[in-house]
């Protein structure tokens, strides 16, 4: 029998200056990468989400929650 620890969310998505931003979870101070999505574009629910932190487990989760917030 083996126990493994649950998994830390690996990034996070909020709102950099107006655009949407990609920060490793638990290091808020500086982001990964800012992309060129623009958070006045967005749905008010992605909007209110993003102030909260969209968290990702991986880089496929977090390309995928990229592209929906890009369409």
């Amino acid at each position: 029998m083996s126990y493994s620890e649950p998994k830390e969310k690996q990034y996070c998505l909020m709102d950099c200056d107006g655009f949407v931003a990609v920060y490793r979870e638990g290091d808020l101070s500086e982001p990964v990468t800012v992309t060129d999505i623009e958070v006045e574009t967005l749905n008010n629910n992605d909007r209110l989400m993003l102030q909260n932190g969209i968290t990702a487990e991986n880089k496929t989760e977090l390309i995928s929650l990229l592209e929906d917030l890009s369409s």
